[in-house]
């Protein structure tokens, strides 16, 4: 008997079916994989096994035994636990208050060491540390991605669902993270994963099911596949690769140029170290590294939200501390690493955030233009492919296509440096594809780009040259046709 049936599962949202008459079942001591495309119906799915929704038909059942999961409580309490990829924590409270929030043990008295103490027993059983003393607003994204497993798990979760569990940390750390979640696999454990990386469903993968426009496609033993097939059945094409770097030649002029740069952190600590490097115009600029070596602080720094010490020079002009504002001046672009949280206004719509940045324009009576915005924003929509009309709200949008909207309004302002951070992170095989090429163009244009990625490949896929970041410093720079990614990972690792 299944741990879990989901029967017949359907979904409407107004006119359009998200999920879409889906069956799926999870063995105990099993990984099984979802698979498709944004907009496919996963985070519905899961939304729906979570208790956040529920479906308009179909039945869930646990051991057999039907289930009405009306709320995230209730489906805790039946054991599942949902770590999403934006995470549902109180950023100004501690670790362990974050975790004990709701649990069954804590009632009007609080016996905090009986509870650290459970919680640390856990985290050595599994291998998962974190100082249970934090704010959470201290952490890096990946420390909280940690806070979030061993909340679910302290809470008694037999099944886990990750969303895009490695999408935030660096390929260190997503191996230490495959070998916890095989480790609870051998415990009996079931674990639901969203994943767009197709190495990782390979590697920890039992099952894989693979979901396009809200319907199921296919259910399949993933040791009987190759990558290319699971491909060809996710994205309904022979499509096996993604595009490849252009033969533009890096110009020999400097368009950004950092010396001695040192940024302090939100917790009061050095971030980024005396460093120096430089950019030429048609180059691409990847910086690899662990998670929190200083890489967000210096996007932060360049694009003039933190202050420094030390020289940022843009087309040979020096620009000490300056604002974010006097960056658009200079056409400076920033993709920003936490897309929801930084990149988009959530409650406007998607032409109320593509307009954010954009000189609007004006009647004769000097009053806003509406029907000309309207059209720039509908150009801009079929122009970047983004999956909904102007009026739609954008945080009500998938991942990827939030992305294009950043994109949109970013890059269609000809930038001559560009600031990327994670842009792939989370994204599909599509999606990923379709912001390679755009960074790309705007390389044969002329534009520096500074890409920031955890992920080895993504960074020598279209970089000409890589940076290694390790505890704030530069530990390292190559160029790409001589990297490799055992000399990049080494020096991720350890200084030289």
């Amino acid at each position: 008997m299944p741990l879990l049936e989901m029967k017949s599962i359907t979904k409407r949202f107004s006119h359009v079916i998200a999920n879409d008459n889906i069956d799926f079942t999870l063995e105990k001591g099993e990984v099984h994989v979802l698979l498709g495309e944004n907009g496919a119906g996963k985070s519905t799915l899961i939304n729906i096994l979570s208790g956040i929704y529920s479906p308009d038909e179909g039945e869930i059942r646990i051991l057999g035994k039907k289930m009405k999961l009306n709320s995230p409580a209730k489906a805790l309490s039946e054991g599942i636990g949902v770590v999403y990829q934006h995470f549902h924590l109180s950023k100004k409270h501690s670790v362990f208050e974050n975790i004990i929030l709701n649990h069954s043990d804590v009632g009007i008295f609080i016996n905090s060491k009986k509870l650290k103490k459970k919680i640390t027993d856990l985290m050595n059983r599994i291998d998962l540390h974190v100082d249970l003393d934090s704010k959470i607003w201290q952490l890096p994204v990946s420390e909280q991605q940690k806070v979030e497993i061993i909340k679910v798990l302290f809470h008694g979760a037999c099944i886990l669902v990750l969303d895009e569990p490695t999408a935030v940390l660096s390929p260190i750390e997503s191996e230490k993270l495959h070998k916890i979640i095989l480790k609870l696999r051998n415990e009996n454990h079931a674990i639901i994963m969203i994943t767009h990386k197709l190495n990782e469903v390979m590697k920890i993968g039992d099952r894989v099911t693979i979901l396009r426009r809200g319907k199921k496609v296919i259910t399949l033993d993933v040791k009987k596949l190759n990558k290319d097939e699971l491909t060809s059945h996710m994205i309904n094409s022979d499509c096996k690769t993604i595009s490849s770097k252009t033969s533009t030649n890096t110009s020999n002029e400097v368009l950004l140029k950092i010396h001695d740069l040192n940024v302090i952190n939100a917790r009061g600590l050095k971030a980024v170290s005396n460093l120096s490097f430089e950019i030429h115009k048609n180059e691409i600029f990847g910086i690899a590294g662990v998670s929190g070596q200083g890489q967000i602080e210096l996007a932060e720094a360049i694009y003039g939200l933190k202050e420094y010490t030390g020289m940022i020079t843009l087309s040979g002009k020096n620009y000490k501390n300056r604002s974010a504002s006097l960056s658009l001046l200079e056409k400076v672009a920033y993709i920003p690493a936490d897309r929801l949280k930084f990149g988009i206004a959530k409650t406007l719509s998607i032409s109320e955030n593509l307009m954010l940045k954009t000189k609007l324009p004006v009647n004769k009576t000097k009053l806003l233009n509406y029907k000309k915005i309207q059209k720039m924003s509908e150009e801009l929509i079929e122009k970047f492919q983004i999956d909904g009309n102007s009026n739609v709200i954008a945080g009500n949008l998938s991942g990827g296509n939030i992305q294009k909207v950043i994109l949109a309004r970013e890059l269609e302002l000809e930038p001559e440096l560009i600031i990327a951070v994670y842009p792939l992170r989370g994204l599909d095989i599509a999606s990923c594809e379709f912001v390679r090429s755009r960074l790309l163009a705007m390389k044969e244009k002329g534009a520096a780009i500074l890409l920031i990625s955890e992920e080895i490949d993504e960074i020598l896929e279209i970089s000409d040259r890589v940076g290694v970041m390790l505890e704030g410093e530069m530990n390292g720079i190559i160029e790409t046709a001589s990297a490799t990614p055992e000399w990049i990972g080494k020096r991720m690792a350890e200084k030289l």
